[in-house]
């Protein structure tokens, strides 16, 4: 099995993919950072929530060891019942607020990093793929007749012209050099050029 080809083998394009791939990186750790902040800031919400449940907390502890105390005692335990509702209610603020940090979190992150990769891995990924087994065929010293036919359907006629004035007509004819070259140029494969029989010249 061929070894997976994740760079052109010449420039500029191989440069091209580097600095593409570091931007996209770059893109992706920008909002993933921003998204760690957004998480913090949102988080600090929190805090009034915490002072709710400590005072509440405070509040059901100083009343409980009044519970006991004889004719006020339920005054007291009704007083604690209020305190534990009231702690109750600042965590319940709390676990609101981690839940809000959390999803805005992720918000700011996976819309812009979702868009950019949509965008960019399926045309990295097929790229891969299409180089991958061209390199393979290269390697063992395959037809460059193949490359040539590649070129022919799906070149752009302007770069065909550039490649032959009768791209048609020269690859009847066995003259597929230059097409088979633009193929390679395309793939970033270019560097041995192959015979019509399929060695290297």
């Amino acid at each position: 099995m061929h070894a997976m080809v994740l760079y052109a083998r010449h420039d500029p394009l191989r440069s091209r993919q580097i600095a593409t791939d570091a931007l996209v990186a770059g893109w992706v750790a920008l909002w993933v950072w921003l998204a760690t902040r957004v998480h913090d800031l949102v988080g600090r919400l929190a805090g009034p929530g915490e002072d709710v449940e400590g005072a509440g907390r405070s509040l059901a502890d100083a009343a409980g060891r009044g519970a006991d105390v004889p004719l006020v005692g339920r005054a007291f335990e009704a007083v604690a019942d209020g305190g534990r509702a009231l702690g109750r209610a600042g965590a319940r603020q709390q676990e609101a607020v981690a839940d809000l940090a959390v999803v805005l979190g992720l918000v700011v992150a996976a819309v812009p990093v979702a868009w950019l990769l949509l965008r960019w891995l399926p045309a990295r990924a097929r790229w891969v793929h299409e180089a991958t087994a061209a390199a393979a065929v290269l390697d063992a010293g395959g037809d460059e007749r193949l490359f040539a036919l590649r070129a022919l359907a799906t070149a752009p006629l302007p770069a065909l012209r550039r490649a032959a004035d009768d791209p048609l007509g020269a690859y009847d004819r066995g003259d597929v050099a230059a097409l088979a070259d633009l193929e390679l140029r395309r793939l970033g494969l270019r560097g041995g050029r192959l015979s019509s029989t399929g060695t290297r010249l």
